[in-house]
Order: structure tokens, then sequence, then C-alpha cells
């Protein structure tokens, strides 16, 4: 947590030096994070634009505490519902349809069972983490269609930033390994 911290803090100096900073909040309907972006100023070019998307937006778990550094560019395009046992992000699309992006399940380490939908996270404390991505786009022929897509091949990445409360590294080696293999 103080490394995250530290790295906020820094980020938000930095960044306070080189432009204009708002306050920006993420909710979901059990937790809220901040994240600092940066306003778009006249004259911005293209590789400014770029280092704006690279931001990243924390969640935090609010039942197990596990965060999650999402692209910052999802800013408004995705929601979040939140049991126990299961943390559902959505994209919010124009349209009716609600569509999963992503799932991060927590589920006791005996009732575990591995298949090659549950992308394994880590255990601890007799707990198991893992998540699944979508095996369907909902979305035909729409730029929903493209975004959602799109959002989906980011959350793989997102999810090695997984991290449990204490931990030092995070993500799991596992996640990086499917993201090449």
């Amino acid at each position: 947590m103080r490394k995250i911290l530290g790295l906020l803090l820094f980020t938000t100096l930095a960044l306070t030096a080189c432009g204009i900073e708002e306050q920006v909040t993420v909710s979901s309907p059990q937790t809220e994070v901040a994240a600092n972006v940066i306003e778009s100023t006249p004259g911005e070019n293209d590789q400014e634009k770029s280092i704006k998307e690279l931001e990243s937006l924390l969640y935090e778990n609010s039942y197990h505490a596990y965060t999650i550094d999402l692209p910052g560019h999802w800013l408004g395009k995705y929601g979040v519902d939140e049991t126990k046992e299961k943390a559902s992000f959505y994209y919010q699309s124009k349209t009716d349809i609600k569509a999963e992006i992503f799932s991060v399940y927590t589920i006791d380490e005996k009732e575990y069972q591995q298949d090659d939908l549950h992308h394994y996270l880590t255990t601890t404390d007799g707990l198991v983490y893992y998540f699944v991505l979508p095996l369907e786009n909902p979305y035909e022929d729409t730029v929903e269609q493209v975004e959602y897509h799109s959002m989906v091949e980011e959350a793989h990445i997102a999810m090695s930033t997984f991290l449990l409360p204490n931990e030092q590294t995070s993500g799991s080696p596992n996640v990086a390994l499917e993201l090449f293999f």
C-alpha cells in the first residue's frame, strides 16, 4: 500500500508540474477510488494524448481489498458489480446490453477446480483468486463491438497488475505467461 501511495504522490507531483490536474472519482456500488487525470490543453499533440491514455485507474475490491490497475481510457466506459465471491466488470455501452468484460472470483481453496476458462491468479489464506474472460462479443457490426473487444483484450493485461494487500509484487506469473503463449 505504501508503494502505491508513494507512486501516486510522485505521479501527482510530476503531473502538477506538467499541466492542469483534475480529481476524478471512479465509483462502483461498493467502492470508491480516486484517480488523477490531466485535462486537455490547447495545442496538445498526439504523443501527449497517448500518454494520458496510459494513465491507469486503480480499482480496489471492497470485500478482499485487492487492487487492479485498469486502463485510463476506460473511465466512464465500465461498471463493477461486487459480491463477496465475485467482482464483475462490465462494458457500459450506449445500448441496453450490459456485457461482462471480465470477472474476478474469490472462492475457498477446497472448492476450486482448475479448467481452461479459469485464469488462476493466486492462493492465500485458504482463498483462490482467479478471473474469467467472456467467450463471445454480444455486439454486432458496431463501434461498440470494436471497443468491447479491445477492452476484453486489455482486461487480460490489466489482470497482471492484480495485487493483494501486503503483497510485494503484483499479478501472477501465470497471467504474464498466458499473454505470450
